[in-house]
């Protein structure tokens, strides 16, 4: 994995920031389970900043996936994000059904220009579908769709929502 993540670099598709791994959330709450489930993995976590627009992203989800391919290696591609917050329950579930006919559809024009009202990172999942475009996984199912008043078992005005989908070809 080291090579793919020396070319992404190289590239200059990617660079690395070890500080900013430690401090986010979305990375340090899923290695446990990585580590747990799946205890010889390597884990090549990326970040993206929120000023990464619609065509760097689609090129990075191409290159990840074309380069694990080249390399022969067997990935799983995550991406962890958030869905709607900040939001009432029936707010949030009306603005999660957009979400996720966007991701159905792959419509990453649509994609690019959701704010947290949709999810907290827009180009993440466009890295994903582009992703799995070129890997050829045409088809999505929904797992689990949740949010935090169904989660913690009571009502607030600020919820964040949560999917658990998985790509198939």
């Amino acid at each position: 994995y080291e090579i793919i993540v020396d070319s992404l670099v190289e590239s200059r598709i990617a660079a690395t920031n070890f500080n900013l791994l430690e401090e986010d959330h979305s990375i340090s709450a899923l290695v446990p389970y990585i580590k747990y489930y799946m205890p010889c993995s390597k884990i090549v976590p990326i970040l993206l900043h929120g000023s990464f627009g619609l065509k760097d992203a689609q090129k990075l989800g191409q290159n990840l996936q074309e380069k694990l391919e080249k390399e022969n290696k067997n990935g799983l591609i995550i991406a962890s994000v958030d869905f709607s917050h900040y939001l009432p329950l029936e707010k949030a579930e009306q603005m999660d059904e957009i979400s996720i006919k966007a991701i159905e559809n792959r419509d990453m024009n649509i994609i690019q220009h959701f704010n947290n009202d949709y999810m907290d990172s827009p180009t993440s999942i466009i890295t994903l579908l582009s992703a799995m475009d070129t890997a050829g996984a045409e088809h999505m199912k929904v797992l689990d769709h949740s949010n935090s008043d169904i989660i913690v078992g009571s009502r607030s005005s600020e919820t964040t929502s949560y999917f658990t989908v998985v790509f198939l070809e």
